[in-house]
């Protein structure tokens, strides 16, 4: 299966665009994201919300996938939080592969503040 990372990112444009995710890469079973930290995106304590951060990470691993020819949908994540970051943050996302198998693949995703590793996940996706 062929896929387009390109067209994939363009058809995702409105939750992109929602988040205020960019794309920077795909290719080779890794992917990179980033975005800076909003307003809309603030917690009631003033840091970025979980959401932000795992949708960064979540996403970053789909165009993972799709960079390696492979369409999916995620199956099961997990998703540690190790610091805040305020508003203005530039947060980046880094995914890449772990295991890719027929139907299941397994990705991993880095959110970094940066030098500060702020979230780790790991990541199941269904071939879809």
């Amino acid at each position: 299966m062929s896929v387009d990372v390109r067209q994939i990112v363009a058809a995702d444009q409105a939750i992109l665009d929602h988040y205020g995710m960019e794309f920077v890469s795909a290719a080779e079973g890794r992917a990179r994201l980033r975005t800076v930290v909003a307003g809309k995106m603030m917690n009631a304590a003033g840091y970025a919300h979980g959401s932000l951060t795992f949708a960064l990470a979540d996403t970053a691993c789909a165009y993972a996938l799709n960079s390696a020819g492979v369409r999916g949908v995620t199956l099961n994540a997990n998703i540690s939080y190790l610091k805040a970051a305020k508003a203005g943050a530039l947060l980046e996302a880094t995914a890449q592969i772990i295991k890719l198998g027929n139907r299941v693949a397994h990705l991993e995703a880095d959110v970094r503040c940066g030098e500060d590793c702020i979230a780790k996940g790991t990541f199941t996706f269904l071939s879809v």
